[in-house]
């Protein structure tokens, strides 16, 4: 059987999993990244102004779980063609398979940006703490990835999935509670006011400051700008396609509100706990998210009983938050990967088939090996930049897709290549007194590049040939379907 067979990555096999673990994979995905792996240490180094991330990229799920999540699962149940993840839906729907390959690569490097990124910084939080060879854990790390590639399903990874994601919520605003319980809120305020944080207290906790300054609106833009990257990414595209029914998809869209709602509110509180509680210690910008909680766990629990048991099972539950989202990567790019061989549509024995699946983990995983272990690259910024690709270049043709009756293939396709040559421009080529965009503006390509996407699609969308009309005809079907 085929590795990427309905058990496994592809998952054809539709209407096997229930809307709660739905909720639960697909939000762990996003989610987990910016509460677990990006916002926690700058939250707690500028102060509450780094929560207008958080507001964004609730903003950005809620925009696509409400408004694309059922359209996407409509679709792919109404065409008579294939659907398995993002790019089949643009071969689908425009009737071009050069559609989806050129959306299959952009994601494969901009996912794998990311999964390199995270995949070192779990490298080295865990060769430290455990006091191991670097090349030996990745080497176990890596290959861990594509074992579970191979040979674990959606649901049973899904399922999984929500289980690590509740006890990240519930270790979360357990710690709050617990820091409520043993400190009074005079007191917690004490700590601030000795604690060293970079500005007074009133301007840490208020969201209308960021680094001590009264918040610019090009930070606000930044920000908030976030959010476009949960629409550009392809994993809700992904998991809403195995939901079991119309109920259960119903059931997935309001938990996953629910999830993202809790996390990103428990992760923001718990962040500007971390600097009071930790002191005298100071939290350094060199900090991860791991040793920045070692150190909040270790103030809040010291001298108490089974406080080392207690503090691992909290660090554990977040090493498996990151462990499951790189699992999560690692699976869609594989897929990606998958998706360009030609020979996936052809007439082939499944032996054959299977030899392609696994060499195309392989390869995967090779790859991702040799540039965590060879090359030199900031972790952050090519994070940032692999989520801003997704923004800039693919968010507007995901919603036009799915929204506009009359976008066609050379809307998206002119769409897509502008959103990447702005996002691209404007933060890589010097323009203003050999300056980039960014740093002249202090505005993040983000939201330029998706609404420079979004114009390029209704412009060439209206002056360009439409669709067939059977697909006009299923598009309508699906559109009413959400009345």
């Amino acid at each position: 059987m085929s590795v990427f067979s309905d058990k496994r990555v592809f998952g054809i096999k539709r209407n096997n999993v229930s809307g709660i673990v739905t909720a639960g994979q697909v939000s762990a995905n996003d989610i987990i990244l910016w509460t677990v792996f990006l916002l926690p240490v700058n939250i707690a180094l500028f102060g509450a102004g780094q929560c207008l991330v958080a507001i964004g990229i609730f903003v950005g799920n809620v925009f696509a779980w409400l408004f694309l999540s059922k359209r996407m699962n409509a679709y792919t149940e109404l065409s008579s063609k294939k659907i398995h993840n993002a790019p089949e839906l643009f071969e689908a729907r425009y009737n071009s398979p050069g559609l989806k390959n050129i959306t299959s690569i952009i994601w494969i490097i901009a996912l794998g940006m990311i999964l390199v990124s995270v995949l070192r910084t779990l490298v080295k939080i865990t060769s430290d703490f455990m006091d191991a060879d670097r090349f030996i854990c990745l080497l176990i790390i890596v290959v861990i990835m594509a074992f579970a590639t191979m040979l674990l399903d959606n649901r049973t990874i899904g399922f999984f999935k929500t289980i690590i994601f509740a006890f990240l919520i519930f270790a979360s605003v357990g710690t709050i509670v617990f820091i409520f319980s043993e400190y009074s809120a005079s007191e917690i305020l004490d700590l601030y006011r000795i604690s060293g944080t970079p500005t007074d207290t009133s301007k840490y906790l208020n969201i209308l400051y960021y680094k001590g300054a009264y918040v610019e609106i090009s930070d606000v833009i930044t920000m908030l700008s976030v959010g476009i990257g949960c629409i550009g990414m392809p994993l809700m595209y992904k998991g809403v396609i195995n939901v079991r029914d119309i109920k259960g998809l119903d059931s997935s869209r309001i938990w996953a509100v629910i999830f993202s709602g809790l996390t990103l509110i428990s992760t923001c509180m718990l962040s500007l706990l971390i600097i009071p509680m930790i002191h005298p210690t100071v939290l350094s910008s060199k900090r991860n998210f791991f040793e920045a909680y070692n150190l909040l766990y270790k103030a809040l629990f010291k001298g108490k009983e089974y406080a080392d048991s207690i503090r691992l099972f909290v660090l554990c539950i977040y090493i498996l938050a990151i462990i499951i989202l790189m699992e999560s990567l690692m699976r869609n790019i594989c897929e990606h990967v998958r998706g360009l061989v030609p020979s996936v549509k052809k007439n082939i024995p499944v032996t054959v088939k299977l030899i392609i699946d696994i060499v195309s983990i392989l390869s995967v995983g090779i790859i991702v090996f040799l540039v965590v272990y060879f090359i030199d690259f900031d972790e952050t910024k090519l994070i940032v930049t692999g989520w801003g690709i997704c923004a800039g270049a693919l968010a507007a043709p995901c919603i036009m897709a799915l929204m506009w009756k009359n976008s066609t293939k050379n809307g998206i396709l002119r769409g897509i290549e502008t959103g990447l040559l702005v996002y691209l421009a404007w933060e890589c080529v010097p323009i203003i007194n050999n300056m980039t965009m960014h740093v002249a503006t202090n505005v993040r390509a983000d939201l330029i590049a998706f609404v420079f996407s979004l114009a390029t699609i209704i412009i060439v969308s209206m002056f360009t040939k439409k669709t067939d009309k059977d697909e006009r005809i299923i598009f309508e079907r699906m559109r009413q379907n959400q009345i």
